[in-house]
Protein backbone atom coordinates (compact mmCIF):
# COMPACT_ATOMS: atom_id res chain seq x y z
CA UNK A 1 0.00 0.00 0.00
CA UNK A 2 2.47 2.56 0.64
CA UNK A 3 4.40 1.57 -2.34
CA UNK A 4 1.17 2.24 -4.30
CA UNK A 5 0.95 6.11 -2.83
CA UNK A 6 4.56 6.01 -3.52
CA UNK A 7 5.51 7.03 -0.37
CA UNK A 8 8.89 4.96 -0.18
CA UNK A 9 11.20 4.28 -2.96
CA UNK A 10 12.12 0.07 -3.03
CA UNK A 11 12.52 -1.27 0.99
CA UNK A 12 12.73 2.39 2.77
CA UNK A 13 11.64 2.29 6.26
CA UNK A 14 8.96 4.13 8.39
CA UNK A 15 12.49 5.65 10.07
CA UNK A 16 13.84 6.99 6.70
CA UNK A 17 10.45 8.26 5.58
CA UNK A 18 9.98 10.39 8.76
CA UNK A 19 14.14 11.53 8.24
CA UNK A 20 12.91 12.61 4.54
CA UNK A 21 9.64 14.53 6.06
CA UNK A 22 11.85 16.53 8.86
CA UNK A 23 14.29 17.09 5.62
CA UNK A 24 11.64 18.44 3.43
CA UNK A 25 10.30 20.67 6.47
CA UNK A 26 13.26 22.15 7.35
CA UNK A 27 13.99 23.31 3.35
CA UNK A 28 10.50 25.06 3.34
CA UNK A 29 11.48 26.59 6.77
CA UNK A 30 14.81 27.70 5.38
CA UNK A 31 13.34 28.91 1.83
CA UNK A 32 10.40 30.94 3.76
CA UNK A 33 13.16 32.48 5.53
CA UNK A 34 15.32 33.40 2.86
CA UNK A 35 12.46 35.14 0.80
CA UNK A 36 11.81 37.30 3.87
CA UNK A 37 15.54 38.10 4.05
CA UNK A 38 15.37 38.58 0.06
CA UNK A 39 12.18 40.55 0.57
CA UNK A 40 13.53 42.76 3.56
CA UNK A 41 16.79 43.47 1.32
CA UNK A 42 14.34 44.52 -1.28
CA UNK A 43 12.35 47.08 0.27
CA UNK A 44 15.66 48.73 1.88
CA UNK A 45 17.15 48.74 -1.80
CA UNK A 46 14.10 50.31 -2.84
CA UNK A 47 13.94 53.02 -0.68
CA UNK A 48 17.54 54.06 -0.87
CA UNK A 49 16.86 54.16 -4.69
CA UNK A 50 13.49 56.64 -4.05
CA UNK A 51 15.89 59.23 -1.98
CA UNK A 52 18.28 59.17 -4.70
CA UNK A 53 15.33 59.94 -7.00
CA UNK A 54 13.78 62.64 -5.01
CA UNK A 55 16.91 64.58 -4.64
CA UNK A 56 18.83 63.77 -1.68
CA UNK A 57 22.17 62.49 -3.61
CA UNK A 58 23.91 59.29 -3.98
CA UNK A 59 24.07 57.67 -0.25
CA UNK A 60 26.24 54.80 0.56
CA UNK A 61 24.71 53.58 4.22
CA UNK A 62 27.69 51.76 6.67
CA UNK A 63 27.21 47.65 6.72
CA UNK A 64 25.93 48.51 10.49
CA UNK A 65 23.31 51.13 9.37
CA UNK A 66 22.58 48.62 6.39
CA UNK A 67 21.35 45.83 8.82
CA UNK A 68 19.42 48.10 10.87
CA UNK A 69 17.75 49.00 7.90
CA UNK A 70 17.09 45.18 6.75
CA UNK A 71 16.27 44.18 10.54
CA UNK A 72 13.27 47.00 10.43
CA UNK A 73 12.42 45.79 6.86
CA UNK A 74 12.53 42.14 7.94
CA UNK A 75 10.12 42.75 11.55
CA UNK A 76 7.61 45.07 8.58
CA UNK A 77 7.32 41.82 6.89
CA UNK A 78 6.61 40.13 9.78
CA UNK A 79 4.10 42.23 10.80
CA UNK A 80 2.31 42.23 7.25
CA UNK A 81 1.82 38.42 7.48
CA UNK A 82 1.33 37.91 10.95
CA UNK A 83 0.00 41.53 12.99
CA UNK A 84 1.63 42.62 16.01
CA UNK A 85 1.44 39.02 17.81
CA UNK A 86 4.09 37.80 15.45
CA UNK A 87 6.59 40.43 15.34
CA UNK A 88 6.16 40.00 19.66
CA UNK A 89 6.90 36.66 18.97
CA UNK A 90 9.77 36.92 16.98
CA UNK A 91 11.62 39.58 19.00
CA UNK A 92 11.13 37.09 22.28
CA UNK A 93 12.66 34.88 19.94
CA UNK A 94 15.59 36.74 19.25
CA UNK A 95 16.16 37.94 22.85
CA UNK A 96 15.81 34.00 23.99
CA UNK A 97 18.31 33.46 21.80
CA UNK A 98 20.77 36.43 22.22
CA UNK A 99 20.80 35.48 26.00
CA UNK A 100 21.72 32.13 25.59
Amino acid sequence: ARKKLGLTQGNNTFENDQEELTRLTQEVAERKKASLVRAAKRTVKKKIREDVVSGKGVYYPKRSELRKMELEAKFEEIRKRGGDEAVDKAIAKRRKKNVA
